[in-house]
């Protein structure tokens, strides 16, 4: 089964000359939105839309399910990775780290996840190490 693409756009302000938009007919494209943006644009294109009052993980993750996704992989930033880890909904954690040390210029790989204490935070079991091409993936999965 080929993967979804599926991308977060409470506007819908994608460029439609871009290449998500081009590729929108090859590649199955579902586009979750808010209320208030506009998905003709995008439906002419393929795109399958789903439009919901906020895109808080659980709701999104919610009308995936419904849509028939069973597995999701999100691939976003740091803010994207700690909504997830806030709202309990990331069950696995696949990391990529290599030999390049950028300090305090590069961009977290999780967000604020706004602890009280060090016991609220999520806890998670190592599953595997793998070297990658130079580069080392960690895989982990939620403790119970």
């Amino acid at each position: 089964t080929q993967p979804v693409r599926v991308v977060l756009s409470h506007g819908l302000d994608l460029p439609l000359d871009g290449r998500l938009a081009r590729s929108a007919r090859v590649v199955p494209l579902w586009l979750i939105h808010g209320p208030s943006a506009d998905p003709e644009p995008w439906r002419s294109l393929c795109a399958r839309t789903f439009r919901i009052a906020d895109l808080s993980p659980v709701r999104v993750l919610t009308c995936l399910g419904a849509a028939g996704l069973t597995r999701v992989l999100c691939e976003g930033g740091g803010s994207l990775a700690a909504s997830l880890m806030r709202e309990g909904v990331a069950d696995r954690l696949i990391g990529f780290t290599g030999g390049l040390a950028m300090g305090s210029e590069g961009r977290p790989s999780v967000g604020p996840l706004n602890l009280a204490q060090l016991a609220g935070a999520p806890r998670y079991v190592l599953d595997q190490v793998r070297d990658i091409g130079g580069d080392v993936m960690a895989e982990w999965h939620l403790a119970p």
